[in-house]
């Protein structure tokens, strides 16, 4: 229904075309004067209209007759759904629009808000008088753009959702370019800005949009034109499509495809952008998650591609090549996110996987090979997942090509071989690194050799090559074989250093690239780091490393020549960056520092206990602890004189010292939870050679992520570990080198007692489901709508209400402590509702270490405060309802490296079995074997001298 008063500008005459009705026919006098001028033999008058809330189609009968004759240049559809922080920012954005107010209306489509939306929108409408608010129950996005459009009066429609925004030019280009070519195309877009946090970048549709025109998409090369967001303009005529309601995901891409797939055809404007806000990146993700979308995902695709199949309807099998882009697109970005098919230990994998293969049967593999944000091993792992005559690899001297059908899709002549660790030992510099190339996956297990040089010498040296973790490297589950090594390199002896792979009898050299945490790789242009009088360097080619032993003036300043040159053709700002660093460096004071930092999410965490015991040294080393918000609240019990040791998170002092610093100390892995700079940034910063990266993890390890803790993929250059399982389970599987791990224990369990003496209490610490918050960068995770419905919170809640548990409790004497993760502290008033005399529930702002002490119990899941228990010796019950949403890969990861099949206690997934396991608790033995026999001789380390073994292993 419509709830504010209609304007109807009087723009026209009759028998007189509408603003930018260019070729259209003349509007029908009688209709366009009774709808301008509400011309008394209308039954409905103005006011009528307004008090009866009567629908626009019951006020104009022939509704195909008056669409030849808009009233308006253009509507803006704006579906509005509980978002009273950011609708008035977008309205002001579309009111501030080039355009005189008579040439548009806004037209804002309430649907079913529970919040300010709805009120916000007729205040708007009220002080401006082209813009019309329609309120309707919820029925969703699809549903509220397309009552927008049954409403709308102008000649052209555009889109744009309630917490975006238009820069003021945007529209009027997009119009007057669609005037221009009214009959070539049906739709028009124009650039958009994404924006997540404080960085701003374009649509990678924008490689292929570079300027403004007409883009033919039967041309193979605008096949990623990837028109997918609702940023467009198109005609409102009456062959102008509606946006599917019954498809959760996808109905963007449905209507754009609708549209396009006609004239095959796109108008892109260069003028103006939509500014379209990133938020919630876990909800995107679980959105279109295959635990919820992967039959919807699989049958839509299927039925776009199903009219082009060979026979169908006279198809001689070939899709248009824009559909084809569309597909892989969507491929390209999913299986990044490992959102593409369930994990591959899931039942549903292998025939997901099947299906994918057959729909990729419909794309030629000139398509595959184009794709934009795919690397060279993501391209050939489509191809060689294609159903179809196989991939063949062809062997010789000089060089490798993969073919299918006698037709060569890829050539090369080299393997790609990453460095990302350097260190140096006296006048040894050590690398290690990884082996990359397509030919790995045809080959059987290679073997490298590495070329020594200095004038006329030279000498060749075997070097042992194993599994390494980036065979996951785009992906949850395995896609290509890669192979890591090590190099001990005499750069004293030695000036030019060559790695050779030999393949099926065949010997190819390695191209070499500094990886990102190294601030010498490809995306920044710096291709030499240095140490002390050392330089080492990746010749221009890239086939040797260089060593320069204490190096001219001249060297240096050609070097450094060469890298400004390169960042300058990247990134301006990033040569301003890499170049004040590098000046600011004489000016910083040389002392030694290391920088202290827990997550942004926690409360202070093993950083904290670190800092603590360290800054009470009286080492020569100056020592900061990193505050995040999280942190913020606690008092830290500093003298004033120790106060000033404590930093913000991204303060200037923070961001002068970083660059410089010789340790970094980090309870999280995530680079923006100890960089104040992006990972683009910290790519400029000039190479010191020096500064180590040491993971604090919160307890022990257990989720099974090689893709995210793999050494080749974190940066790391030691890790801290606390029990023998750890020391095997780096070193074997996350690919480790024994020298960076430190068996020193987590600080944090030096406040943890080995022997306590419990109250007669239980403590219920459940982990955080990533797919039942909304993740935003930087700050604590917030409320998504799924956790009500959720089978962990049914359970849960079912449980915690149950008369049987006070019953229980009150039979025993026991009181029921509930301790949430921090990141799970957004639902703490949920947990509240259930407290009683018997039930806690305790401040979720930070996890205290020390929490274990006092229980007699622990129930949790796959928490890291179950290896708290076992080291408190504190009996533990798994309680974990949701594991089908786990092993569906729903929080990032579906496996866990010890799982509680052969942990420390029994395992209830339900509230009954739940209560039945606290029933054959015995509060003395506990649970009793093989429970006991698995807690004996965990830990590394059994007394409070985690935090003194850690400083000594720094030192």
């Amino acid at each position: 229904m419509i709830s504010q008063k209609q304007h109807f500008p009087d723009i026209m005459q009759e028998g007189r075309q509408p603003l930018g009705a260019r070729g259209s026919k003349p509007p029908r006098p009688r209709l366009l004067a009774c709808a301008l001028r509400l011309d008394p033999d209308l039954t409905c008058d103005c006011s009528a209209f307004n008090r009866q809330r009567m629908p626009m189609s019951q006020l104009l009968q022939d509704r195909a007759t008056f669409g030849q004759a808009p009233s308006l240049r253009l509507s803006i559809v704006v579906p509005v759904h509980n978002c009273e922080a950011c609708l008035r920012t977008t309205v002001e954005s579309l009111v501030k629009q080039t355009l005189a107010p008579t040439e548009y209306e806004i037209i804002l489509v309430d649907d079913g808000s529970t919040d300010g939306s709805g009120s916000i929108a007729d205040s708007l409408a009220e002080a401006h008088s082209h813009i019309v608010v329609i309120h309707q129950e919820n029925r969703g996005v699809s549903a509220a753009r397309n009552a927008g459009m049954d409403q709308a009066r102008g000649r052209f429609i555009a889109f744009v959702d309630a917490d975006d925004v238009l820069e003021p030019a945007t529209l009027k280009g997009a119009l007057d370019f669609f005037d221009d070519h009214f009959d070539e195309i049906d739709l028009v877009t124009y650039p958009m800005k994404i924006v997540e946090g404080k960085k701003t970048k374009p649509h990678v549709r924008e490689k292929v949009l570079t300027h403004t025109g007409v883009f033919d998409l039967r041309d193979p090369k605008n096949a990623f034109a990837l028109v997918t967001n609702v940023n467009v303009v198109v005609k409102n005529d009456g062959s102008l499509p509606r946006f599917d309601t019954s498809l959760e995901v996808h109905e963007d891409l449905q209507f754009m495809l609708t549209v396009l797939l006609r004239k095959q055809k796109v108008g892109f404007s260069k003028q103006g952008a939509y500014v379209y806000q990133k938020r919630g990146e876990s909800a995107t993700n679980t959105k279109m998650h295959p635990f919820y979308q992967l039959e919807n995902c699989l049958r839509f695709w299927e039925a776009l591609f199903a009219p082009y199949a060979k026979g169908a309807n006279g198809a001689e099998g070939r899709a248009p090549v824009y559909l084809q882009g569309s597909f892989m697109n969507e491929l390209n970005w999913k299986i990044k996110k490992g959102l593409l098919v369930p994990p591959s230990t899931h039942p549903a994998y292998g025939r997901a996987l099947h299906r994918y293969a057959v729909l990729l049967g419909c794309v030629e593999d000139d398509v595959i090979l184009a794709s934009p944000r795919a690397s060279e091993l993501q391209r050939h792992y489509f191809l060689q997942l294609k159903v179809g005559e196989p991939l063949a690899c062809e062997f010789a001297d000089g060089g490798f090509s993969v073919s299918r059908g006698g037709t060569v899709l890829l050539r090369k002549d080299d393997v790609d071989a990453y460095i990302f660790r350097v260190w140096f030992e006296g006048g040894t510099c050590h690398l290690r690194g990884v082996l990359q190339s397509v030919a790995f996956e045809y080959a059987d297990r290679p073997a490298a050799r590495l070329s020594l040089q200095r004038k006329c010498e030279s000498d060749v040296r075997d070097i042992p090559l194993a599994p390494a973790t980036c065979d996951w490297a785009f992906s949850h589950e395995r896609t290509n074989a890669t192979w890591a090594f090590e190099l001990a390199l005499p750069c004293q002896e030695w000036e030019t250093a060559q790695l050779f792979v030999e393949m099926e009898g065949h010997v190819y050299p390695a191209h070499w690239h500094f990886a990102k945490f190294l601030q010498a790789n490809a995306d920044t242009g710096v291709s030499s780091l240095a140490h002390g009088t050392t330089v080492i360097e990746a010749t221009s080619q890239g086939d040797a490393i260089r060593f320069h032993q204490e190096p001219s003036l001249a060297l240096r300043c050609a070097l450094r020549l060469r890298e400004n040159k390169a960042i300058l053709k990247k990134n301006a700002l990033g040569l301003l960056l890499h170049e004040g660093a590098a000046d600011a460096r004489p000016f910083v004071k040389r002392r030694p520092f290391w920088l202290y930092g827990d997550g942004a999410a926690s409360g202070p965490d093993n950083a904290f206990y670190q800092f603590m015991h360290d800054i009470e040294k009286d080492d020569g080393i100056d020592r900061y602890y990193v505050a995040h918000e999280a942190q913020k609240p606690f008092a830290f019990p500093f003298t004033l004189e120790r106060r000033e040791r404590i930093l913000d998170f991204g303060s200037p002092k923070h961001l002068l010292l970083f660059p410089f610093a010789d340790k970094i100390l980090t309870s999280r892995i995530a680079p923006d939870q100890w960089s104040p700079l992006r990972q683009g940034a910290l790519n400029f910063l000039p190479p010191t050679g020096a500064r180590e990266l040491v993971y604090l993890q919160h307890g022990v390890h257990l989720a099974h992520a090689p893709w995210k803790y793999g050494a080749e993929k974190t940066g790391v250059d030691r890790i801290v570990v606390s029990t023998p399982y750890e020391e095997r389970l780096f070193a074997t599987v996350y690919g480790y080198a024994v020298d960076q791990i430190i068996p020193c224990g987590a600080p944090r369990y030096d406040f943890i007692e080995s022997e306590h003496r419990p109250e007669n209490r239980i403590l219920f610490a459940p982990s955080w489901r990533k797919y039942l918050v909304t993740e935003v960068s930087g700050k604590a995770p917030q409320r998504n709508g799924k956790f009500e419905t959720s089978k962990f919170w049914l359970e849960t809640s079912a449980w915690l209400s149950d008369p049987g548990l006070v019953a229980y409790l009150n039979a025993r004497d026991f009181h029921l402590d509930i301790q949430l993760q921090p990141n799970f502290a957004c639902y703490e008033a949920l947990f509240k509702e259930f407290e009683t005399e018997r039930i806690h529930v305790l401040d979720s702002s930070a996890v205290d270490p020390k929490v274990v002490n006092t229980h007699l119990l622990c129930i949790t899941d796959y928490s890291p405060i179950a290896f708290d228990s076992v080291y408190a010796r504190c009996p533990i019950l798994y309680f974990f309802p949701d594991e089908e949403e786990f092993a569906a890969g729903l929080n990032g990861y579906s496996e866990l490296d010890l799982p509680l099949e052969q942990g420390f206690g029994p395992v209830a997934r339900t509230a009954s079995e739940l209560l039945y396991a606290l029933a054959n608790f015995d509060s003395q033995a506990g649970f009793g074997e093989p429970y006991q026999s698995r807690a004996e001789g965990f830990f590394l380390h059994d007394d409070n001298s985690q935090r003194e073994r850690l400083y000594q292993a720094l030192r």
